[in-house]
């Protein structure tokens, strides 16, 4: 075997092993089991995945592109806070999406699509029953997929996804409590129900209130977990 492949197997390797520990921190990263805010010890994660810090600093590096860790010259990487104002531009970015898809989805009236909706709220109404916020999060997403999948814009699914990445653990920590989980799927009702009346007014305020509750939802989180965020420099007025 030549030098060039020998060099091109471990390069293989290497990043095999980057994609790993990427998806594995990653996958921590939004579920909070690494909380925002928590260093990154590069030494402690080479242990952890048994490897070398090659591969820990490429995810590091890929999970920084995507906002998830602050890379700090002369101190260290840390999981990324979370910032009120840009959940509030995800909300937004959200809301132009969305209801465009729904409207769209509406329009086309599909009943394959309408039925597999109505089946996701079914097995919301089930885990919100059993209390599981784990599985109520998946179908929420979910539902919100199939939204917009039925639009068969393939492209809409990357920005959505982007934005989503931006929101999934402010949507995570503003989950309502056991006992109003049910008000979650009723949102999620109206609007699958607006979608098939084909009501355009109605999707328009179905999915605009159900996105926009998470502004709402996230002051209280701020308070209960004030760590979790950044510092927001306020402007001053002109």
């Amino acid at each position: 075997m030549g030098r060039a492949a020998v060099v091109h197997g471990r390069r293989s390797r290497t990043q095999s092993l980057a994609g790993m520990v990427y998806e594995d921190l990653k996958a921590d990263i939004l579920a909070l089991r690494i909380e925002p805010g928590t260093s990154l010890d590069k030494a402690e994660l080479c242990l952890r995945f048994g490897t070398s810090r090659s591969p820990i600093n490429e995810a590091i590096l890929q999970l920084s592109l995507e906002g998830l860790v602050d890379l700090v010259p002369q101190s260290g990487s840390y999981v990324s806070r979370l910032s009120v104002p840009a959940i509030a531009e995800g909300v937004f970015l959200r809301e132009a999406i969305e209801v465009a898809a729904a409207i769209h989805v509406a329009d086309e009236a599909d009943p394959h699509v309408l039925r597999g909706l109505r089946r996701n709220i079914a097995m919301q109404e089930l885990l919100a029953a059993d209390g599981d916020q784990d599985g109520l999060h998946d179908m929420d997403k979910a539902l919100h997929a199939l939204i917009l999948e039925a639009t068969g814009h393939p492209s809409i699914l990357d920005v959505a996804a982007d934005v989503g990445l931006r929101l999934e653990r402010a949507r995570r920590l503003a989950l309502p409590a056991r006992e109003r989980a049910a008000d979650l799927v009723q949102e999620h009702r109206e609007i699958v129900e607006a979608v098939a009346r084909g009501d355009h007014k109605e999707i328009r305020h179905a999915m605009t209130t159900h996105l926009r509750r998470l502004n709402e939802r996230i002051g209280p989180v701020v308070e209960r977990l004030p760590h979790y965020f950044k510092i927001e420099s306020q402007r001053r007025p002109s």
